[in-house]
């Protein structure tokens, strides 16, 4: 892929859920490979994101202190390797550690306003962590299915947190069924995805605003728009989030 102008933004991924981005041409394309069908079910959402202003986006959840403004810095030692402009979104400074405070907080916010107070979820990662702090700030119920191969130390730092944990499976999958099972058995309960809903998603956008807000601020007059972002991909939560966002600021891309 060639760059087409002088600058390149890199915000680049890391484990703690920093999100990655490049800055280079308009025209670039995406190439997403990816199991889940997350990304499909997708397309048909974000023609409803584009009429909401990103003011409007979550802004329940982030008034609540349910995810917060993360800051977007200027990487020197990566710019000099890139010979581009560099940039860091440091996500990994929400309070569960990972940029899906965004989603959960948006979808338990939700699900609390529709009359839900307990939350089952599937993952021993950082979305249980984050459905966890979540449902504590919102004084819900929270229990967290974890596979045997989770980390005593995540179950620990899952039960300071309010959650009820059960370890069950030898993966995630046995786990997610587990769960599944526990929320039809319980009218008051809801099922939370670690990456497949569109609440997830929406809330993941926040991080798109966020970025082009601080662009902005920081070149002022200098901005020109950010051509191409690149973002890891697991189950595909943030990827759709990502995609919500750039169809909300298509304008600046």
């Amino acid at each position: 892929m060639l760059c087409s102008r002088s600058k390149l933004l890199s915000l680049i991924g890391f484990s703690a859920a920093i999100l990655s981005s490049l800055t280079i041409s308009r025209a670039a394309a995406f190439k997403v490979t990816s199991t889940s069908s997350s990304i499909h079910r997708h397309l048909a959402q974000m023609a409803l994101s584009s009429s909401s202003s990103d003011q409007d986006v979550a802004w329940e959840a982030r008034e609540a202190g349910l995810f917060r403004r993360t800051p977007l810095i200027y990487s020197p030692t990566l710019s000099e390797q890139c010979q581009h402009d560099v940039y860091l979104k440091l996500d990994c400074l929400q309070a569960s550690g990972s940029f899906k405070d965004r989603g959960m907080g948006h979808l338990c916010m939700e699900l609390k306003k529709q009359g839900s107070n307990k939350l089952i979820s599937s993952s021993g990662g950082n979305a249980g962590l984050a459905v966890a702090s979540t449902g504590k700030q919102l004084g819900m119920i929270v229990q967290v299915i974890v596979p045997e191969t989770t980390k005593s130390m995540v179950v620990a730092k899952l039960k300071s947190l309010g959650a009820e944990v059960t370890v069950f499976g030898e993966n995630w999958n046995a786990a997610d069924q587990l769960a599944r099972q526990k929320v039809d058995q319980d009218a008051t309960a809801s099922y939370i995805s670690p990456y497949d809903n569109p609440l997830l998603w929406t809330g993941h956008s926040t991080l798109i605003d966020e970025i082009v807000q601080d662009l902005k601020e920081q070149q002022q007059a200098s901005f020109k728009g950010i051509g191409t972002l690149l973002v890891s991909v697991g189950g595909g939560g943030l990827l759709c989030g990502v995609l919500e966002g750039l169809e909300r600021q298509h304008s600046n891309f």
